[in-house]
C-alpha cells in the first residue's frame, strides 16, 4: 500500500511538470476549438476577458487585427491561448490548451470562450 501511494504521488509530480508548453509550440497544434462568432472582437472581449484575467499569470498580446489572451504556466510555458481576430462580420476565436489531457482549470476558461462566442 505504501509503494503504491509513493508510486501515486510521483506520478502526479511528474505530470504537473509537463503541464504547459511553449507558445510557438502551442500554435503550430490543432486548436481545441475554432469558431466564427457574429460579435466583433471588442465585444467578445468584453464578455471573456473577465474571466480570463481572474486566471493566475494572465497577460495579453495585440495582434494586427485582434487580440490574444494567455495563461502562463511559469514564466517561460503557456498554460492557455485565446486568439480572438476580426472575421467577415465577427470574429474568430481559436482556443488552445497545454495542460497536459485536461485539469479543472480549464473548464473556467474554455466554457465561457466558446459560451461568449454564441450569446
Amino acid at each position: 500500500m505504501k509503494k503504491l501511494l509513493a508510486v501515486s504521488i510521483v506520478a502526479l509530480g511528474l505530470t504537473g511538470c509537463s503541464i504547459g508548453a511553449y507558445k510557438e509550440e502551442l500554435l503550430s497544434s490543432k486548436p481545441i476549438f475554432d469558431i466564427v462568432s457574429h460579435k466583433t472582437v471588442e465585444q467578445y472581449v468584453a464578455c471573456v476577458k473577465p474571466t480570463w484575467i481572474s486566471a493566475p499569470r494572465y497577460t495579453e498580446e495585440t495582434l494586427p487585427n485582434g487580440l490574444r489572451l494567455i495563461v502562463m504556466q511559469n514564466t517561460e510555458k503557456v498554460r492557455h491561448l485565446l486568439d480572438i481576430v476580426e472575421e467577415s462580420k465577427g470574429s474568430r476565436i481559436k482556443f488552445y490548451d497545454a495542460s497536459a489531457g485536461g485539469t479543472f482549470m480549464l473548464g473556467g476558461v474554455m466554457f465561457p470562450a466558446e459560451q461568449c462566442a454564441k450569446y
